[in-house]
């Protein structure tokens, strides 16, 4: 009895992407903005990318959006989703493109890279009030 011939091929693992925009912690004033561009490095072997965002607070972490793109870069134009505060992203790099099916099954997927930002809308209206000094008062008795 003799067994049929199989052919294994090991392929490298895919590198977690390195986030490069927007920098870890940084804030953006959305007052002049209507998008939001995300940014990473491409990986070597990936096809896809797997994006979700998420509004962080009071340490709970609410999905905003999620979606799958073929580019190292994410523009998010759905503005009315985000509110002043804190977020953060997640990417996880995928290779589906030596599947037999090309159905999009994963064949390889990345550690998940995460990067956090916060949101403002202009200045605060504390910063916006002009400082006023009282007046000088000269009293005469």
């Amino acid at each position: 009895m003799k067994s049929p011939v199989r052919l294994v091929v090991m392929l490298d693992r895919l590198f977690a992407p390195e986030i490069t925009e927007p920098g870890i912690n940084e804030v953006m004033d959305m007052s002049k903005r209507n998008e939001i561009t995300l940014k990473w490095k491409e990986i070597k072997g990936a096809d896809e990318y797997k994006i979700s965002i998420y509004h962080v607070k009071n340490g709970i972490s609410r999905s905003i959006a999620e979606t799958a793109v073929n580019e190292n870069v994410f523009v998010f134009k759905d503005l009315n989703k985000l509110d002043e505060g804190s977020f953060m992203w997640t990417i996880q790099a995928v290779d589906t493109t030596n599947t037999k099916s090309g159905a999009g099954r994963a064949l390889r997927k990345s550690p998940v890279a995460r990067s956090n930002f916060n949101i403002t809308l202009g200045k605060s209206a504390a910063e916006d009030v002009k400082k006023i000094k009282p007046p000088s008062v000269l009293i005469l008795q």
